[in-house]
C-alpha cells in the first residue's frame, strides 16, 4: 500500500503458551466455550478456534500485526496486508513469511469475491466494513458466513465503508487513536483463546506508553507536522485528526493542523504549510518513499519554519497507524521532539 493513498510495541510478548502433544494425528482444534460477539451490527458465534484465517487489506497492517504478535502466524493461511517496511524491529521479515493464499488485488486493491471464497479460510478478518462490499468486487459477509466462514472486522473500522454505521461506531472510526486497537486484540484473545497472551499484550502497550509519558510530560511542548508525499510534487499531503494527533500528543508535540480532522488531511496549501509553527518534522512514508530525501526537500522549501532551521525531522512508517507499531511511532516522534528527556 502507498502512503498516497492513504490516509515500543517494545520487545514482544509474553512466551507462548505451549500445547502438549502426542505420538497420535493431529486432531482437530477442541471445541471451546462458545464465544458471541457483536460485530459491526453483525452478531457472530465462535465455537471453536479458528485455524484457516484470511486477513483482507485496507491500507492498514494492524491486524496481521496483531495476529503475530498474540503468536497467532500459524493460523494465518492468506494475508494480504503489508506497508513493505515496519517501526517494529523484525516485523517486516514476519510479515513478508506469511502466506498470501495466491489471493490477488482486484482494481479496487481488495481480493475478488470469488478468490476469497475458495480460499479454505474459516475465518476472513477484514480492517473495514468496506472489505465485504460487493459492489467493489468482494464477497459479503452474508455471503462468506453461508459458506461456513466467519467474518470478523476491526471494531475501529465499522463506519469505514458502511452505509448505515451507527454513531458510536463513526465516531470511534473519526477519533480513533493509538490506544483503540486493544479492543480488537481482546477479542482475538477470546476468539483464539489466548486471552492471557492479550491481556499480557495490552499491558506491555499501556507500560511503553506510560514510560514515554513520564519520559516528556515536563518538556514544553513543540510544534510539529505529519506529511507524506503529495499528488503535486511541490505541495506534501499533512495529515491531521485522529491516531495522527494523538501519536503526537502522547510524545508532547501539538500537531499544526490539530483539530482540523480528516477531511483535511491531504488539503492543506503551500501557502497554509508556509504560515505554519512547525518545530519538528515528522515524515509518514512506506517502502516506496525515501523518506529522508522527502524531509531534505520539504525542509529546503520552508526554511523559515524551525524544523528547517536545525534539521529537524523524524522518519515514521507504520508507527502512524493505530496498532501495535503506534506503540513504537510515539517512541520514535518523542525522542526526536525531546532529546534530552531520554
Amino acid at each position: 500500500m502507498n502512503t498516497r493513498t492513504a490516509l515500543v510495541a517494545l520487545a514482544g510478548i509474553l512466551a507462548t503458551l505451549t500445547a502438549c502433544s502426542t505420538p497420535q494425528a493431529a486432531s482437530p482444534p477442541a471445541p471451546t466455550a462458545a464465544y458471541t460477539i457483536e460485530n459491526c451490527g453483525r452478531t457472530v458465534t465462535f465455537t471453536e478456534k479458528p485455524t484457516k484465517v484470511a486477513i483482507l487489506n485496507g491500507v492498514t497492517v494492524t491486524e496481521v500485526q496483531s495476529m503475530i504478535e498474540l503468536g497467532l502466524s500459524d493460523t494465518i493461511v492468506a494475508n494480504t496486508q503489508s506497508y513493505g517496511v515496519s517501526d517494529i524491529p523484525g516485523m517486516q521479515a514476519k510479515i513478508e513469511s506469511l502466506p498470501t493464499g495466491g489471493l490477488t488485488m482486484n482494481q479496487n486493491f481488495g481480493v475478488p469475491a470469488e478468490q476469497l471464497l475458495a480460499s479454505g479460510a474459516d475465518l476472513v478478518i477484514s480492517p473495514y466494513a468496506g472489505g465485504f462490499d460487493r459492489t467493489q468486487g468482494f464477497a459479503t459477509r452474508v455471503e462468506l458466513e453461508r459458506a461456513g466462514i466467519k467474518t470478523l472486522i476491526n471494531p475501529v473500522g465499522c463506519a469505514n465503508g458502511a452505509t448505515d454505521a451507527s454513531p458510536s461506531d463513526q465516531e470511534l472510526y473519526d477519533t480513533a487513536g493509538v490506544a483503540d486497537n486493544q479492543p480488537f486484540l481482546t477479542q482475538l484473545g477470546e476468539i483464539f483463546d489466548v486471552t492471557a497472551r492479550a491481556e499480557a499484550l495490552i499491558a506491555k502497550e499501556n507500560t511503553a506508553l506510560a514510560a514515554t509519558s513520564a519520559a516528556v510530560e515536563q518538556e514544553e511542548p513543540i510544534s510539529g507536522i505529519v506529511i507524506s508525499p503529495g499528488a503535486a510534487d511541490d505541495v506534501p499531503a499533512v495529515w491531521t485528526g485522529g491516531i495522527f494527533d494523538d501519536v503526537l500528543g502522547r510524545a508532547r508535540v501539538t500537531n499544526a493542523f490539530e483539530g482540523e480532522g480528516r477531511a483535511l488531511a491531504g488539503r492543506i496549501s503551500a501557502e497554509q504549510l508556509a504560515a505554519s509553527k512547525v518545530d519538528l518534522l515528522i515524515i509518514f512514508a512506506d517502502s516506496t518513499v525515501d523518506g529522508n530525501a522527502l524531509a531534505a526537500k520539504t525542509l529546503k522549501a520552508y526554511p523559515q519554519w524551525e524544523a528547517s532551521k536545525k534539521e529537524r525531522y523524524v522518519v515514521v512508517n507504520d508507527g502512524m497507524y493505530f496498532g501495535p507499531a503506534a506503540i513504537v511511532g510515539v517512541d520514535k516522534v518523542a525522542r526526536a521532539a525531546h532529546p534530552d528527556a531520554f
